[in-house]
Order: structure tokens, then sequence, then C-alpha cells
């Protein structure tokens, strides 16, 4: 498949070429991800394994530090690739299928999965695997709100209750301050709507 996608690219220009390319893109992003998830799963199957979860540096920690070296981005970014790669593989089949393909992106990839992480029923998952593929397969492109709201609104009608748990979640927003005493020291917590999270970082 991929060979194939890079093979009508290089035969083709002007806008054809660019739709093509575009397509290798995608297609290339999307086994980039895969790999990331395989390099989790031989760190998983090696001896020992199970016992490294409580480390300084665990399996997780030490794979994205890899993937970040590996591929130049910080770890931050390995792990939230990692995150994706994980539920393309465990949750979205279908989706996956399209993204290796190529026509879809993995900006919008990231948008279904990121929405849609409270979705945990198994039948309403295979559900939304099956309707956000075929939503999205011929889509002409959207505006990141109107992609986030054609998603939201699949995932009311697979599981209204994953939107009422991000509504739950939303209330529940808050920030601790704990004062250390005598270390001149405080620890800060804080759950925020990312638009405050964003705002405070820049603060």
């Amino acid at each position: 498949m991929f060979d194939s996608l890079v093979a009508s690219a290089t035969g083709a220009s002007g806008a054809a070429g660019l739709d093509g390319w575009t397509r290798v893109e995608s297609a290339s992003c999307a086994r980039r991800v895969a790999a990331m998830v395989d390099m989790l799963a031989v760190v998983h199957a090696a001896d020992g394994s199970a016992e490294r979860d409580q480390w300084c540096l665990d399996n997780w920690s030490a794979v994205t530090a890899h993937i970040g070296a590996a591929a130049r981005i910080t770890s931050g970014a390995a792990s939230g690739m990692l995150l994706v790669g994980i539920a393309l593989r465990e949750r979205f089949p279908k989706v996956a299928a399209l993204f290796a393909a190529g026509l879809i992106s993995y900006p919008l990839v990231r948008a279904m999965v990121t929405r849609s992480a409270n979705v945990i029923d198994p039948d309403a998952l295979r559900a939304l695997d099956e309707q956000l593929s075929s939503a999205f397969q011929d889509c002409e492109p959207l505006s990141v709100d109107k992609t986030e709201k054609t998603i939201d609104a699949i995932i009311a009608e697979v599981d209204p209750l994953a939107l009422r748990r991000r509504e739950a979640q939303a209330r529940d927003r808050r920030v601790d301050i704990t004062i250390e005493d005598g270390s001149g020291l405080a620890t800060l917590f804080s759950t925020l709507f990312a638009t405050d999270a964003h705002a405070l970082d820049l603060r």
C-alpha cells in the first residue's frame, strides 16, 4: 500500500502530485506512530518488565525518551503520540486503517482519540470506530471547531454518558495549593480548562 502511494505521488504533478504526497505524509505518520507502539510492546515483553513500573525511569518513560531521541522530539510529544498509537491499535482499528492508507491526517486522528477518551463500553467503542471511519473517510476539510462538534455528535449518539462524564470532569476542576512548612516551597496541583491552563502557562 505505502509503496504504491509513493509511486503514484512520484508520477504525478500539480494538484494530483500535492494530493498524492499529502496521502504519503499521513500514511508515513501512521507507520511512525505504529513503530512507537511496537517499541513499547518490545519493552513490555522483556524479562523483568513488570518490576520496572515503579522505577524512577519506568517502561513508559524509557520508551518515550528513546522515541524522543530517535524522532528528534521531546519526550512529552513522544508520550502524546504513543497514547494516540495505542488508542488506534486497541480501540479504533477502522480509523487506524484509514490513517495507514493516508486518507485522514494525524491532527484529525488525535482529535478523535482525545475527544473519545471517556468512551469505555466495548460495544460503544466498536460503533464509534465504525461511525468515525465512515464519517471522515470522504469528508471535506472542516475547521477545528466543526471537526470537534462532528466527533462529539457521533460520541453522543453511541455513548451519551461519555459526554456527561466530560461535563462532570469540567465541574470538578480545581486548584489546590499545599505550603510545605519550613521548606520555603509550595506544591500546586490543578485541573483546568485547556484555555485557562494555556493562559496560566503563558503568564
